[in-house]
């Protein structure tokens, strides 16, 4: 009642205020009213603002009391929203909206005068306070990282490693889900090759195979406008490293609740594609990157992984002791199949949906180089490993949604600059997978699914892409 009676109040000793004022300036009886009048509107629109702003509840909440399920929890509680709603995902389409709309909205305002592309660049900050204005950004963060204790492999003991890696997994995949901005799984390359008869597929169908010219710099907006296309499912193959995090300088993970400002000035291909969906990068992070999560989990001998003889540094496959490379080598022959990729379908900001599959290749910088030939069936069994796995899940995407088109964005993983794979190895494992998932292919199948690898703009013709592209036997000239 009080958000209401002292509008009026207010605006009653404005328009007495004013009518001094005006009695002897204004000469017309009825120029004098309406002056007045709109003098007392505005007042009185100012302060019931202020006072809506006042009156509102201070919500207290105490960091270490929640975990990552509670404080979805808590965003509900908040704002009375039914754990079965998908209001924050709307929440962040009507922000996304007032953008493109040009609302001139204080709320509209505020979130474009923050952030140049809301939903695509926003940080973890705007995106609390626009969701819950009583939850401080400071806030968030804070129970972020108390409730997601960082076990990377620098801290982990070994013998620690598969039960931290399997609890990472689960908090990851819960708090995703309960955060309603995606679904996450583990794939393993398993299932696509033991049926494929290498005498029957010896070349791409270029009617299913392209090669794709990716602007790097617009990949963020090119995402959110791709997931809006209600007959189109898109894949997209993201590199990172085997813990599945954006490293921020100095090769380090993001702490819980910073990956999005980390990663500010990153602007590869990995981290742009991640910052299209910021919760669900920053519960990833939070959750399966500090939390212990590892690719090669069971793949590799847990001393590999942490402690004083890993080969394994900041996520990245980077050996630094005699034989390590002929170690990995051994263990991807063996247990190539138990390599597990994250891979999520993103709820965009926007309301739009894709599918990303984080993988990861040897790094070359950083590492030692003492066995080259067991260094390139490392970077062979990695591509061959998560070439499979993402494949296979185009065919599961292709099998849940027969109605629509299905675009596959392989990419060109391990090299980069920090990795600088050989481009022979990569376009081995790339020509053995695609081959395999097209065999699997049925005829109706074909006519609705495109295979576009993606080349990053920049590169040029005689780059390691380019001649990746080739030897694994498509035309990099062939562009969708």
């Amino acid at each position: 009642m009080f958000n209401y009676i002292f509008p009026v109040i207010t605006g009653a000793l404005a328009a007495g205020a004013a009518s001094f004022v005006v009695d002897r300036g204004v000469s017309s009886p009825a120029l004098r009213t309406g002056t007045l009048i709109l003098i007392a509107m505005s007042v009185a629109v100012v302060a019931n603002r202020v006072i809506s702003r006042l009156a509102r509840p201070r919500v207290v909440i105490k960091p270490s009391s929640l975990d990552f399920r509670s404080l979805s929890q808590e965003y509900a509680r908040l704002h009375q929203i039914p754990d079965d709603n998908d209001e924050l995902s709307l929440r962040f389409q009507r922000l996304r909206n007032q953008e493109i709309a040009g609302n001139q909205t204080s709320e509209g305002a505020r979130i474009r005068a923050e952030s140049q592309t809301v939903g695509a660049e926003i940080g973890l900050s705007v995106a609390a306070e626009a969701l819950t204005p009583d939850l401080k950004p400071s806030e968030l963060e804070e129970i972020l990282a108390r409730n997601c204790p960082v076990k990377t492999s620098e801290t982990l003991n070994p013998a620690d490693v598969l039960s931290s890696h399997d609890q990472a997994k689960e908090s990851a995949s819960q708090a995703i889900d309960d955060m309603k901005v995606g679904h996450l799984e583990f794939i393993s390359p398993s299932t696509l090759l033991p049926c494929f008869d290498s005498s029957q597929e010896k070349v791409l169908d270029r009617e299913i195979f392209h090669s794709s010219c990716i602007n790097t710099g617009q990949l963020g907006r090119t995402i959110l406008d791709e997931g809006l296309r209600l007959d189109e499912v898109h894949f997209y193959q993201i590199p990172t490293q085997c813990n599945g995090a954006v490293v921020s300088d100095g090769m380090l993970i993001p702490p819980p609740g910073k990956a999005m400002q980390a990663s500010e000035r990153d602007y590869t291909l990995g981290a742009r594609a991640q910052r299209t969906n910021p919760p669900l990068f920053e519960a990833f992070n939070a959750c399966a990157s500090n939390g212990g999560f590892n690719m090669l989990a069971r793949v590799l001998s847990s001393d590999l992984i942490a402690g004083p003889t890993a080969a394994l540094h900041h996520g990245y496959i980077a050996p630094q002791q005699t034989g390590q490379w002929e170690k990995i080598a051994d263990s991807l022959d063996q247990h190539g199949t138990k390599v597990e990729f994250p891979c999520y379908e993103s709820v965009l900001p926007n309301g739009g949906r894709v599918h990303l599959m984080l993988c990861a290749a040897p790094m070359w910088r950083n590492a030692i180089h003492d066995d080259i030939d067991s260094e390139k069936k490392v970077q062979y069994l990695m591509a061959r490993a998560y070439y499979i796995a993402f494949f296979q899940q185009a065919l599961e995407l292709i099998r849940l949604h027969p109605n629509q088109k299905i675009v596959i964005h392989p990419y060109e993983v391990g090299l980069g600059a920090l990795c600088k794979n050989d481009p022979e190895m990569i376009a081995k494992a790339f020509r053995e997978a695609a081959l395999a998932f097209q065999h699997a292919l049925i005829p109706d199948q074909k006519t609705r699914v495109q295979v576009q690898f993606e080349i990053p703009h920049i590169d040029q013709p005689n780059s390691r892409t380019h001649r990746m592209v080739g030897m694994a036997g498509l035309d990099p000239a062939d562009r969708v």
